[in-house]
């Protein structure tokens, strides 16, 4: 059976029992989980006491799948000696699965003396034989879930609440449209930096050409590599056709196409919700992702105007 190890971290701007209790307690999961949110009908069951060793909770769904988690194992931080959960993953569907899973909950000291926790989520599991050829892909895409999971915990502890809402619209067809701009290559870890690079700097070209920047601002997703986590993106704004592009930048045109669309309201570090919800609607409903399209993000508001909590972006992944 292939064996594969998943390990995400965060640094969380709270004492680390309190991170602990909040991790141990597996009914506050429902908050913070990377997959729960794309069911909002997920069912959940809990076997009592949900935060002691032999508690757990189970989750059935049609999006998401099916399967159930109990504590063997949980160690309190003290002083600063770090704190242990450990817990074994039971996957019923879509597959069969085990994995033994693990948070550690370490103490920090910031230059000025403040206590903080660094947490980090571990994961050790096997995949069918059948599947062995999923491996490097497998990891990838947990530890993407990781890090949207930690980061949406992270969020909670530190501000009681997480800047993320999803809804699902549907397949929707999106028709052409042009875009002036320019492509960029990147990691995911790196986009939201580069990105907003690119999208001031576009802003200043377009202003200096005379061009309102008041338009429609998207990124196209031209490449992604969820292996190695290396994308190519071209983000800019929509114009006309007549419109001339600018020494500097760049025009790509979108082909009318159909598209899975799910919405965002939130800040943009949570956008990974809406594409993850995205993709499991895509396959619990029956559809087939058209992987040589390209996928669509279109941020409805401005950032430099709009809190971060009533940021709107609609995105759009190709289906065939």
């Amino acid at each position: 059976m292939p064996a594969f190890e998943v390990s995400q971290s965060i640094d969380i701007n709270s004492d680390p029992n309190t991170v602990f209790d909040h991790l141990r307690e597996f009914k506050n999961w429902k908050q913070w989980s990377p997959w729960i949110l794309a069911d909002p009908k997920c069912e959940l069951s809990y076997t009592e006491p949900t935060d002691q060793v032999g508690g757990g909770y189970r989750w059935h769904s049609q999006i998401i799948g099916e399967g159930e988690m109990k504590h063997l194992e949980i160690a309190e931080p003290v002083d600063q000696v770090a704190g242990k959960l450990q817990a074994d993953l039971q996957f019923i569907k879509p597959w069969k699965s085990q994995a033994d899973v693990q948070f550690i909950v370490r103490p920090t000291t910031d230059s000025e003396g403040s206590i903080g926790t660094i947490v980090t989520w571990n994961m050790k599991s096997t995949l069918p034989i059948f599947m062995f050829w999923m491996k490097r892909l497998m990891v990838s895409m947990i530890s993407m879930d990781y890090d949207r999971g930690l980061r949406m915990l992270k969020a909670l502890i530190e501000t009681g609440k997480i800047e993320s809402e999803t809804q699902v619209h549907g397949i929707e067809t999106v028709g052409e449209r042009r875009v002036v701009g320019r492509s960029t290559n990147v990691r995911l870890q790196e986009i939201g930096p580069a990105m907003e690079r690119d999208i001031r700097e576009i802003h200043r070209q377009l202003s200096a050409a005379g061009i309102a920047t008041d338009g429609t601002w998207m990124a196209i997703y031209n490449q992604m590599n969820l292996k190695t986590q290396a994308l190519t993106y071209f983000v800019g704004m929509e114009v006309g056709a007549d419109v001339l592009i600018p020494s500097g930048l760049q025009s790509q045109s979108v082909e009318t196409a159909k598209y899975m669309h799910v919405s965002h309201h939130g800040c943009y570090q949570h956008l990974g919700n809406a594409w993850f919800t995205a993709h499991q609607r895509i396959r619990s409903d029956g559809h087939k992702y058209a992987a040589r399209k390209p996928s669509l993000e279109v941020y409805r508001n401005n950032p430099d105007e709009t809190p971060s909590e009533e940021l709107l972006t609609d995105v759009y992944v190709p289906v065939k």
